[in-house]
């Protein structure tokens, strides 16, 4: 036998023996139980109920299925691995994202991510996981079948979960509050949810248009399930999705007409006055359509314009590396303009809605770069086996084009993050040869008793690292339980459940946070600022955590005349430093002259509270009692009148006209007081205060 033909067969020996072998058949379960998992489950025990529990579960399985890869290798040798240029792709941009991780403004946030996002380091490490998996896993058609009939049925789920939330008989109360009119599905949130479904409907819908001459039964079954979950998409009501369908269908038509199809008169004017009525449809008698009009007349965009513009500036500052992994909200705070404290109070946000904006913040154009790079590899390789298998590289294209279009304008979520990294994986499944497999041969060579130690060896290993990511799931179970407790009134329970979340997930600022309330609560102001002062050292970017220290502080010395940790002025340090880090938020303010109007300078309180009244006029009775206690510490009576009168013309409440009522008495001016208090009653006619003061008040003269 030739030297050649002998490789040859050497190599699909190898391949053989790997493929329907016990560790092929666990990694592609391990793989479609990973991808399951990731669509359906969700924790309604847990605060973060959705991406919690979908990372937790992806880590878990991460680890089983690194095992299982390493105990092929180790049995089959380092053929089975693919050998492809995406591997140069992945790789660049791992080092990229490791780069920006070690300037990131949070290494706890570049690490593990926002809680509501999850999608640091850890899950670059997941997914890459996923991206190898893949093509070991995907050797022969019927293991396509597998996966896509397992995705099918969670996807299948997924949208009857939906039309139930729709439809108002969802058995589970979430707080969203409006899943009647825009489902948030097994994702939580309408945005990522509208994503997933015009993928799976753009892949539906592409497997039927290809598959039509190979498997005809098979392909209308899928262009009617695509249909629905067309339909299943309009009812979530995401405008991102609108894009998707249309990449989807211009990329179908595309590939039709590179397959042979041909352009008649009679076909385009079908489809012309089918696209006609379903956009009729779609505008007239659908939540999304009246999204999509609104969108058109200018509404609901002013908050996307000022997130824009504001991660644009915050990359400009950082344009290398960008601010580190899932650190958008680090990059927000630093930037944040006035005018969206008007319009979204005190929000932090924390991912751009925008992919190519989210590469940028996080890990600058060299990061945006890497990105575009795996989309063009990932694309051209698909591109690239349409020759080989035209249905399943055609399928894919479809659903890549629909997934980066859809995300172009939509909220980045981990329970979407995962596709493209699954297309990569499959792009390299479909790129491998069969006989571009090096000869390979087992790396160890153990007895039966020897492999079977191995074996558990491994096993041991890989469960102890998956349980491991649970304990994060664990804190933010007690998370909520202390939360329930804390506005039951149960304060000390709350404190118990609060400080159990600490000891699991001591990294996120969050449970810190609600162990300082629950202790607040209970008056123990000294322990209450040592927790936010924990939550302020992890998360610095978030005013609230300082403004709560600068809250205890002042508390721990009015009420206990506790001095242990540094007295008024550590009260008023946290409070200017909230300022630094927030200043163009209203809160800082209101907390800086609150601290001011008791430890400090009166004259600088009533100049905080009028910096917060003018950020955000339609706060509640807060920013009233600290601006009356600011002007009534003032030793300047007119300054103290001056400042009430021009926060009245801001905004005219009854606390702020008894607050002038009581300065124009300490001015001797019964006339003003008066009139001032009469207009309180005005705006407030059951007003007690007001009320007792007017009738102390001798008549007039």
């Amino acid at each position: 036998m030739p030297k050649r033909t002998r490789i040859v067969e050497a190599r699909r020996t190898t391949a053989i023996s790997f493929e329907g072998s016990a560790e092929h058949r666990l990694i592609l379960v391990l793989v479609a139980l990973k991808l399951v998992g990731i669509v359906l489950l969700f924790d309604p025990d847990a605060r973060s109920a959705f991406t919690m529990a979908k990372s937790s579960w992806s880590r878990s399985t991460e680890w089983l299925i690194a095992g299982a890869m390493v105990l092929a290798v180790l049995r089959h040798g380092l053929g089975i691995l693919p050998r492809t240029r995406l591997h140069l792709a992945v790789g660049a941009f791992v080092v990229v994202a490791l780069a920006a991780s070690i300037g990131a403004q949070s290494t706890y946030l570049a690490l593990y991510g926002s809680v509501e996002r999850l999608l640091g380091l850890t899950f670059v490490a997941d997914m890459v996981v996923l991206y190898v998996a893949l093509p070991v896993a995907l050797r022969r058609p019927r293991d396509w079948v597998v996966l896509a009939a397992s995705l099918a049925g969670a996807t299948t789920l997924a949208a009857i979960y939906v039309i139930v939330q729709r439809l108002g008989i969802d058995p589970i109360v979430w707080s969203v509050g409006n899943e009647t009119v825009r489902p948030i599905g097994t994702f939580g949130n309408a945005g990522p949810m509208g994503e997933y479904l015009v993928v799976a409907a753009s892949a539906t819908l592409a497997f039927g248009a290809f598959a039509w001459r190979q498997w005809r039964a098979a392909s209308r079954v899928a262009l009617c399930v695509g249909v629905v979950l067309v339909i299943t998409v309009v009812q979530v009501g995401s405008r991102s999705s609108l894009l998707g369908l249309v990449a989807a269908a211009l990329t179908i038509g595309v590939l039709l007409l590179k397959r042979g199809a041909v352009l008649t008169p009679r076909r385009v004017a079908l489809a012309s006055v089918l696209t006609i009525a379903a956009l009729g449809v779609l505008l007239g008698f659908t939540n999304l359509g009246q999204r999509l009009i609104a969108t058109v007349q200018g509404g609901e965009l002013a908050d996307r314009v000022f997130i824009y513009g504001t991660l644009a500036r915050a990359v400009a500052e950082r344009p290398m590396l960008g601010w580190g992994p899932d650190n958008v909200a680090a990059a927000f705070v630093a930037y944040r303009p006035i005018e969206f404290e008007r319009i979204s109070h005190g929000e932090i946000v924390d991912n751009a809605h925008s992919w190519p904006l989210q590469a940028a913040v996080t890990m600058g154009i060299l990061g945006l770069g890497a990105v575009v790079v795996l989309l063009v590899s990932n694309m051209w390789a698909l591109g690239r086996s349409l020759t080989r298998a035209p249905v399943v590289a055609g399928t894919l294209l479809v659903l890549g084009a629909a997934y980066w279009a859809s995300a172009l304008v939509t909220v980045g979520s981990f329970a979407t993050a995962w596709i493209p990294w699954a297309l990569l994986g499959a792009a390299a499944a479909l790129a491998r040869e069969p006989d571009a497999l090096p000869v390979s041969t087992p790396l160890v060579r153990p007895t039966p008793g020897g492999w079977r130690a191995l074996s558990w060896t491994v096993a041991a290993v890989v469960l102890v690292g998956g349980l491991t990511s649970y304990r994060a799931l664990a804190a933010d179970e007690g998370a909520l339980r202390s939360e329930v407790a804390l506005a039951a009134g149960q304060a000390e329970a709350a404190t118990r459940v609060a400080l159990a979340a600490t000891n699991d997930d001591p990294g996120r600022a969050g449970h810190w946070a609600r162990l300082g309330r629950a202790l607040y609560e209970q008056a123990r102001y000294r322990e209450a600022g040592d927790a936010f002062a924990q939550a302020a050292a992890r998360e610095p970017y978030d005013a609230a955590h300082l403004m709560n220290l600068a809250k205890s502080r002042s508390q721990q010395v009015q009420v206990h005349s506790d001095l242990t940790r540094g007295g008024p002025q550590a009260a008023l340090a946290a409070a200017r430093r909230a300022v630094e880090v927030d200043p163009n938020a209203a809160d800082p303010h209101a907390a800086l002259a609150e601290a001011e109007a008791r430890h400090g300078d009166a004259a600088i309180a009533m100049r905080e509270i009028t910096i917060a009244i003018t950020r955000y006029p339609d706060d509640t009775v807060m920013y009233d009692r600290i601006a009356v206690t600011a002007a009534l510490a003032l030793p300047d009576r007119a300054a103290a009148r001056a400042g009430l009168e021009r926060l009245i013309e801001i905004r005219e409440r009854a606390l702020l006209r008894i607050g002038l009522a009581k300065v124009c008495l300490a001015q001797l001016d019964p006339v003003c007081a008066r009139n001032s208090l009469q207009r309180a009653l005005l705006l407030e006619p059951t007003n007690i205060e007001a009320t007792d003061l007017l009738r102390s008040m001798a008549p007039a003269r």
